[in-house]
C-alpha cells in the first residue's frame, strides 16, 4: 500500500475473532500491551469494530471500473479537495496518490501487511514520458516491508511479499515534475500473480534474499538481488535501516501490459531476457 509503515503498533490477533487469522488479523491497538485487548475490556469492542471496518471489500472489477473513470483526471486536484497532503515536512508524501484513489472508492486506509481490501491490493505506479513522447514505468514499485522474522519462517506462498503480488489493482498516473502540480491519472489494470514463468522467478528473487538473510542478516541484503523483485532500504534519508520488497521497474512495466492497452508503456527488453521469452 503507499506510504508503507511498519506494524510495530499492530497487534496480530489469533484468537476466535471470525475470520482471524495468521497473516491477516492486525487490529489497531488502544495501548501498547496486549492486556488492552484481551482483558474482555472496552478497548477489545473496539479492536472489533476496527477489524471489520479494515477488511472491507470491494470487487476488484468493480474497482477497476471506477478507477477508470477517472482516466485523464487530474489527482493533485483531488488531493487538494480531499485535504490529503502532497508534502509532509518539506518532503512529498510518496502514497498521496494512493490515497486518492482510497478515498475516492471510499476504502479504508490501512498499513497491514495483508492485502489492501479483502483479496486484493491497491498500487499506484508513476509513468514519465521519454524523449519520443512514449510513456515509461518512472520509477520500482514498493511492495512491502520486510520484516527478517516473517521472511525466514515462511515460504514464498506463506509469506506476506506473496499475498501483495497475487492480486493487485495497479493504477498509472504520469509524473509530470517534481513540484507534482498536475498528475493525470492513466489507466488501472488488474494483475494475477499467475503466469508460471512470472512467479518462479518472482519465487527465486525471494529465496535468494531469505537465502541472504539467512546467512548475513538483514543488513546485508543490497539491492542488486532478484531479477523482478529487490530488497532495499526504504525510509527518509540515507541512513534508513529499514527494508522493503520492490518490484523492478521492467515488472511494474510487464504488470501493466498485462491489460493489452495500446498507451501502456512497452515491456523492456530486459524483462524478456530474465524469463527466456522470445519476441
Amino acid at each position: 500500500m503507499p506510504d508503507l509503515e511498519h506494524s510495530c503498533s499492530r497487534k496480530k490477533v489469533i484468537g476466535n475473532l471470525p475470520g482471524a487469522s495468521k497473516r491477516d488479523g492486525f487490529f489497531q491497538a488502544a495501548g501498547n500491551h496486549p492486556s488492552h485487548w484481551e482483558n474482555g475490556s472496552s478497548d477489545r469492542a473496539s479492536l472489533i469494530v476496527s477489524f471489520f471496518f479494515t477488511t472491507q471489500t470491494l470487487n476488484r472489477a468493480e474497482a477497476v471500473r471506477r478507477i477508470n473513470l477517472l482516466a485523464g483526471k487530474d489527482l493533485r486536484s483531488m488531493a487538494d479537495e480531499y485535504k490529503i497532503p502532497v508534502w509532509k515536512n518539506g518532503r512529498e508524501n510518496k502514497g498521496w496518490a494512493g490515497l486518492v484513489i482510497e478515498r475516492y472508492l471510499n476504502l479504508p486506509q490501512n498499513s497491514r501487511q495483508a492485502p489492501d481490501f479483502g483479496d486484493w491490493e491497491l498500487k499506484v505506479v508513476p509513468l514519465r514520458k521519454d524523449g519520443s513522447g512514449n510513456l515509461r514505468v518512472k520509477e520500482s514499485m514498493a511492495i512491502t516491508m520486510i520484516e527478517p522474522a516473517e521472511v525466514l519462517a515462511s515460504k514464498f506462498e506463506d509469506s506476506h511479499l506473496y499475498d501483495k503480488l497475487r492480486s493487485l489493482v495497479v493504477v498509472s498516473r504520469v509524473y509530470e515534475s517534481k513540484d507534482e502540480l498536475h498528475s493525470m491519472l492513466h489507466a488501472a489494470a488488474e494483475f494475477d500473480l499467475d503466469d508460471p514463468k512470472v512467479h518462479a522467478q518472482v519465487r527465486a528473487d525471494y529465496e535468494t534474499i531469505r537465502t541472504q538473510i539467512r546467512n548475513g542478516g538483514i543488513d546485508s541484503v543490497t539491492g542488486d538481488l532478484g531479477q523482478l523483485v529487490q530488497a532495499r532500504t526504504k525510509g527518509p534519508g540515507h541512513g534508513s535501516t529499514s527494508r522493503a520488497f520492490y518490484a523492478r521497474s521492467i515488472f511494474v512495466a510487464h504488470i501493466l501490459n498485462l491489460q493489452k492497452l495500446a498507451t501502456m508503456p512497452r515491456v523492456s527488453p530486459d524483462f524478456v531476457s530474465v524469463l527466456g521469452w522470445t519476441i
